[in-house]
């Protein structure tokens, strides 16, 4: 198992917005990891499409497969693949126009 990121360590010392808070998670992120949401209080669409954009800029989709996510909440659960299928159409969407 790869480094733990403990998302509610880095909430609290990283004052400001959820996309600040994603912005910090996804700059420590790496394939591999785990990051861990337990009493993370700021999961909002915000804050998943920013941590999926950043992550999928620096590494790609494929290393997406190899985060491990733990102790999600149903609704940021289901906020991070809305993100991910959101972003994957933009950029389908985007390829075939250009």
């Amino acid at each position: 198992m790869g480094k733990v990121i403990k998302v509610a360590e880095i909430e609290r010392a990283c004052p400001g917005t959820s996309r600040d808070v994603a912005r910090e998670v996804a700059k420590r992120a790496t394939p591999g990891c785990v990051i861990d949401f337990s009493d993370f209080a700021l999961g909002n669409n915000s804050f998943a499409d920013e941590f999926i954009m950043r992550f999928v800029e620096k590494f790609g989709w494929d290393a997406l497969r190899e985060v491990v996510f733990k102790n999600m909440s149903p609704l940021l659960k289901s906020l991070l693949k809305r993100a991910v299928t959101r972003r994957k159409y933009e950029m389908t969407a985007w390829n075939t126009k250009n």
